[in-house]
């Protein structure tokens, strides 16, 4: 496919001779010629460039720093020139070898253009002895090449080469003088092509900044291009060429280390020597890798740092497995859950293949090594709620697509097992898992039901008499109904329209449309309202689950029933001041017998790279009243993931107050942590990931023409295939929705028609463009199901997407594993992103990745002509998260949240709505949950710098006193003010109170109702505009 592009964007053998105009044929790949000026005598349209990227996010202090004409006419409009920087030893006799080849169409009488190749053109170029300043050469009429070799530095220059136009034309009137797929091969001749210095990433710590170096030492850039991309082989190259379409093999992580580990052999086995030749062999690992020669001192220190880590993860590690032996509760929850995790592993393979009912064994069902190393990592902190590990925030890093959810599913079913066996009356909420996306929301939601249906299963077979096991939905209005009624209501109209679509504003209960046990296909007609609370049963007779499967999906039943398991999005904590009912999620007592009503034991916080900036922020300060909360007997034990993330100490810290450990630390390289490797393409898929941009042309249009030659390529393939449908449906990823609402049009109207322009060509069937889809948050949550069903769809298959565009909304948790090509149009604005989004291709088989760069953007222009460098070592630019959840504006719009929740969730007679005018009788109460807030803040600050004066326990300290006394002289008589009703109420709706002619104001509040968030995207007021009309006098002026 990538050849085909090449062919369609550059040219192939096909185009010697052309009908048309060669720039109608021809975006990628062009030197224009200089525009004279026409009649009138103005030039036409060229923008150049004032400001020339040097490197500065993705490489190392530019060889071309100083000025060169040359380049500058790279970044133009219409660019002129091409060509690239690099270093190379200065020795005696050394030379550059350099090969420069190009092609230009002349003009034939009838209006046919034919094509002439020039080159190869060769120029030996002494580096010793070449004089400073810029130097031309001819390689022919109307096409130079500029070099320019600077003084040495330690041996070693930098060089700088241009391919420069300098034909002429007039406007309209410029294919004739241009320049086509110009190409410059440099190779050094009694010296070496030498790596450029790196640049050191912003933000980082300089315990970072040293692993990164130790990590990536073997990861070198050789060159940067002007106006191209640049590529070169091995680590040693013996050459470095310029290109139009760079392209970067990817090679892929595997879990690798350990034993085979049964999950059915671990539910039952009795000695569990499985697991100590786990810990053995990362010992042993542990021992080989601090003895990696070949480091200097700085190299050495960090290595013995990060065996340090190591070592103190698999002592922990046996800890876990001393606990199995010790604790006899222990044991039982992890042979339980292991028993649970084989079904739910088998159960989702055995469906996914198109099966239904029981799979015909579990024996196949296996922990890969570092699932097992976190759980037992976890263990002891779980088992143990005095143990220091609940005050430590585990993280595990891992690729994206490599089981991280297996290895927290594990955690979550050792602690609701555990809970039981402990103490079979003790039921309530065991687990809070938490997201920020709900797309990831409700397809880990379907994902975790097959587990808590196993558990439930264990539970009845072997702990009878205890409290059921139940997984709840906790998501908002937006997708699933707070209310039965609001259900009933929904469920009705479906019956009626016989689930046809719902109106937009609907709040649609229908989230599992899967049985989670047999795979039978569920509706609306298997939910419904019996005894106030939603049941959703299976509809299959032999299904274990047809009288009703243990989920809640409602709010009203999540606060009623409080399940075992919770999964939610961040946003909902921001209820936790409104509504009393958020505490039985927590484990605040409510009347009988308060001695079952026991916090979560474990808090899950899934890809949390996303919980930055100033969702970060929110989440962060919000995360005070949760803590204290769930905390009172002991604090729950806090457990993350991610695939992407730089400081995470410092953000762990900021956002949850703890010391953040990361699993599996690192070692002397990226490619080997012991528990992750990089695999070889012969063992695992790779993902090839490709660059293209045309300064001469629009966005939109190379867009259109890069689909179009991706599609029809995909269409070409026979049916017979093995790779027939793995590019078939194209994954198409746009930075904003303005953006992708245009290409939607586009990929509607002008792709087709260019298909057929390629077809012809070729000599092809044109490809149909038929099933267009879209996954964005323009989707309601009523269709984000059957969008994922449809992407699992395969070629032939009534329905299969031909393209489906979306946002980042599919940058987590999308899993389908038959996709293979996206088209990612302009760089998204962070690395993290970049890598999250591109990984929804080529998990099962090679994948292939084509960037559109945006020509007009300077970060775009940046990462394309660093295209190498920033795609052999990815990770490494991840850019550094952050949070500062006691900032002063931060404070401004949630602290009195955070106050209230505190107050309502911790002193008991503060509850109920109507305390909150009963204020002064608990005053001295409320003033210890101030010096809880303080106490947070002192806890996430970062251990190095001074503190602002703006964020001193003094400033916060004042800001909560005059709450308090705010609070306490207004005598409200009750919490909520909803729906604009406040007066006499604590609170009022931040998004209502932003309307009101006084807005600005609002923050910081003063004096009852303070206006208050009830979602943590709600940062900022929203500004209204207002059209004013003008009255005209009578004259109509």
């Amino acid at each position: 496919m990538l050849e085909r592009l090449r062919g369609d964007l550059l040219g192939d053998e096909g185009d010697h001779v052309l009908n048309e105009l060669p720039l109608s044929r021809f975006v990628v790949g062009v030197l224009y010629p200089e525009v004279l000026p026409n009649e009138s005598g103005t030039a036409g349209e060229v923008e150049v460039s004032t400001e020339i990227d040097e490197e500065q996010e993705v490489g190392g202090q530019a060889a071309d720093a100083q000025a060169d004409p040359a380049v500058s006419m790279a970044h133009a409009r219409h660019p002129r020139s091409m060509g690239l920087s690099f270093a190379v030893e200065v020795a005696e006799g050394a030379e550059l070898d350099i090969t420069v080849t190009a092609a230009r169409y002349v003009e034939q009488p009838g209006g046919s253009w034919v094509r002439e190749e020039i080159g190869p053109w060769n120029l030996q170029l002494s580096v010793a002895f070449a004089a400073e300043g810029l130097h031309r050469h001819a390689v022919t009429d109307g096409l130079q090449l500029v070099s320019n070799v600077r003084h040495p530095r330690d041996g070693v220059s930098a060089v700088t080469l241009t391919l420069l136009n300098t034909n002429t034309a007039r406007p309209g009137r410029m294919d004739g003088g241009c320049w086509f797929a110009p190409e410059i091969v440099v190779r050094a001749v009694g010296g070496s092509i030498r790596e450029r210095p790196a640049s050191r990433s912003a933000a980082l710590e300089e315990l970072e900044v040293a692993s990164q170096r130790l990590l990536f030492r073997e990861v070198q850039s050789f060159g940067v291009g002007h106006g191209c991309a640049v590529e070169w082989d091995g680590p040693r190259p013996e050459a470095i060429r310029t290109t139009f379409i760079p392209t970067h093999e990817l090679l892929l992580s595997e879990a690798s280390g350990g034993p085979s580990l049964s999950m059915d052999a671990l539910a039952a086995d009795a000695d569990l020597r499985v697991l100590d030749e786990l810990v053995d062999g990362y010992e042993a690992w542990i021992a080989e890798v601090a003895k990696s020669p070949g480091l200097d001192p700085v190299g050495r220190t960090t290595l013995a740092r990060h065996a340090e880590d190591a070592r103190a993860a698999a002592d922990r590690m046996r800890a876990g497995i001393d606990v199995l032996r010790s604790d006899e509760s222990a044991r039982r929850a992890f042979q339980l859950m292991n028993a649970a995790m084989a079904q739910q592993r088998s159960r989702q393979e055995h469906h996914r293949a198109g099966r239904l009912g029981d799979p015909p064994t579990t024996s196949t069902a296996r922990w890969r090594p570092f699932q097992m190393a976190f759980i037992l990592l976890n263990l002891r902190g779980l088992a143990q709620p005095d143990h220091p590990d609940r005050r430590i925030a585990d993280l595990l890093w891992f690729p994206t697509g490599g089981g991280k959810t297996e290895a927290y599913l594990g955690i979550i079913g050792i602690a609701i097992m555990l809970r039981r066996l402990r103490d079979p009356r003790a039921g309530g909420v065991s687990v809070l898992m938490r997201y920020t996306l709900r797309l990831l929301t409700l397809q880990q939601y379907q994902r975790a039901t097959g587990l808590i249906c196993a558990l439930e299963m264990q539970r009845l077979t072997h702990l009878p008499d205890t409290e059921p096991v139940s997984i709840g939905l906790w998501v908002g209005r937006q997708s699933t109904p707070n209310s039965v009624k609001e259900a009933e209501t929904f469920l009705r109209k479906a019956r009626q329209n016989r689930g046809a679509e719902m109106p937009e504003d609907a709040s649609d209960p229908v989230q599992l449309r899967q049985c989670p046990w047999c795979g039978s296909a569920l509706d609306y007609r298997n939910y419904e309202i019996t005894n106030r609370r939603m049941r959703v049963a299976c509809p299959v007779d032999n299904c274990a689950f047809r009288n009703g499967l243990p989920v809640h999906i409602l709010d009203e039943d999540v606060y009623g029933h409080r399940p075992s398991l919770v999964i939610g999005t961040v946003d909902k904590f921001a209820m936790m001041p409104w509504k009393e009912e958020v505490g039985s999620l927590l484990g605040v007592p409510r009347g009988g017998d308060r001695s079952v009503d026991v916090p979560p034991d474990l808090i899950v916080q899934d890809e949390l790279h996303l919980i930055s900036g100033p969702l970060g922020t929110m989440v962060g300060l919000y995360e005070t009243a949760v803590d204290a909360i769930t905390g009172r007997q002991a604090a729950p034990k806090l457990v993350a993931s991610t695939a992407t993330i730089r400081r995470a100490s410092d953000q762990v810290r900021a956002v949850f107050g703890r010391e953040a450990r990361q699993f599996p630390p690192p070692g002397a390289s990226y490619r080997d942590s012991y528990f992750a490797k990089e695999a070889a393409r012969d063992v695992k898929a790779t993902r090839m990931y490709s660059g293209v941009m045309a300064a001469g042309a629009s966005t939109t249009t190379l867009m259109v023409r890069v689909y179009a030659s991706l599609l029809q390529s995909a269409g070409s393939i026979p049916d017979s295939d093995s790779d027939a449908d793995l590019y078939w449906s194209l994954l198409g990823y746009f930075n904003s929705l303005r953006v992708l609402g245009g290409a939607f049009i586009q990929v509607l109207d002008d792709v087709p028609d260019q298909i057929k322009v390629i077809a012809t060509r070729r000599g092809e069937e044109p490809r149909g463009v038929r099933e267009v889809r879209e996954m964005t948050s323009r989707k309601r949550s009523s269709e984000i199901p059957l969008e994922l069903e449809l992407l699992e769809r395969c070629r032939g298959d009534h329905g299969a997407a031909d393209v489906v565009l979306a946002t980042n909304m599919i940058s987590v948790g999308v899993d389908v594993d038959r996709l293979g090509l996206m088209v990612v149009t302009g760089q998204p604005q962070t690395t993290a992103e970049y890598i999250q989004a591109t990984s929804r291709v080529g998990r099962r088989a090679p994948g292939l990745v084509v960037t559109i760069h945006n020509a007009a953007r300077s970060r775009d222009l940046s990462h394309y002509e660093n295209f190498s460098a920033y795609h052999r070592s990815l990770y490494r630019h991840v850019e550094a998260t952050g949070a500062t959840p006691f900032a002063p504006r931060a404070r401004d719009r949630a602290l009195h949240a955070v106050l209230v929740a505190l107050a309502r969730h911790r002193i008991p007679e503060a509850g109920p709505s109507s305390a909150a005018g009963a204020a002064p009788s608990w005053e001295e109460a409320l003033r210890d949950q101030a010096r809880v807030i303080i106490e947070r803040a002192q806890s996430s600050r970062s251990c190095s710098g001074p503190v602002p004066d703006d964020e001193s326990d003094e400033a916060i300290e004042r800001e909560l006193a005059a709450l308090i006394d705010e609070w306490l002289s207004s005598r409200p008589n009750r919490y909520e003010g909803w729906f604009g009703k406040d007066d006499g109420a604590l609170l009022a709706e931040a998004s209502r109170a932003a309307r009101g002619a006084d807005a600005p104001s609002q923050f910081p509040p003063k004096a009852p109702p303070w206006p208050t968030l009830t979602s943590m995207r709600d940062v900022d007021a929203e500004s209204q505009v207002y059209r004013i009309r003008r009255k005209r006098d009578r004259r109509g002026a």
